[in-house]
């Protein structure tokens, strides 16, 4: 990817931050690429324009790409096995059936 443009969300999100995070062998040298950081959703808009040949991106913007005749290159679920894109997090010492009554 070396030279490439690539447009992601901007930070911080989970996918970018994923990004950044490759393994060895799949690993990009931040130096080497242009990063293009757009709002969560727009991803499309620059790599359907050609501003970018790279896109880190969600759904439903991965499915209009491939639509479009893109091709997914790496799954971020497969690499790392799945993962939240958001959550409510508590203490273990917090009953669920309480916690859900009080809401």
């Amino acid at each position: 990817m070396k030279d490439q443009v690539v447009v992601s969300g901007q930070m911080p999100t989970t996918s970018t931050s994923l990004f950044f995070k490759l393994p060895e062998g799949k690993r990009h040298v931040a130096s080497d690429i242009k990063l293009i950081q757009v709002p969560l959703g727009s991803e499309i808009g620059p790599l359907v324009a050609g501003q970018s040949k790279v896109a880190v991106m969600y759904e439903p913007g991965l499915d209009q790409a491939v639509a479009k005749g893109m091709k997914v290159v790496l799954s971020f679920p497969k690499l790392y096995g799945e993962y939240a894109f958001s959550s409510i997090s508590a203490k273990r010492s917090v009953d669920p059936d309480a916690r859900r009554r009080d809401s």
